[in-house]
């Protein structure tokens, strides 16, 4: 490799794309459960789920909750 910190800077860029999604990812999954047909305790559940970084919104997504009624 010529330039031994492409890789740091390749990585760097990443990173930063990935902090700069995160809150949009947040805002879909919240918009997701809005419309989802939960209980408001399964709501107030999820909706601490989906404020951890990157992995609350996968995880929503994932699982994709349903009531159980």
């Amino acid at each position: 490799m010529e330039n031994p910190f492409l890789l740091a800077q390749i990585l760097n860029l990443g990173l930063l794309l990935l902090m700069m999604l995160s809150p949009i990812l947040t805002l879909l999954a919240l918009v997701g459960l809005r419309r989802r047909p939960l209980s408001p305790g399964e709501k107030g559940i999820w909706a601490l789920v989906v404020m951890v970084p990157l992995l609350g919104p996968l995880a929503f997504w994932i699982v994709d909750p349903q009531s159980n009624q």
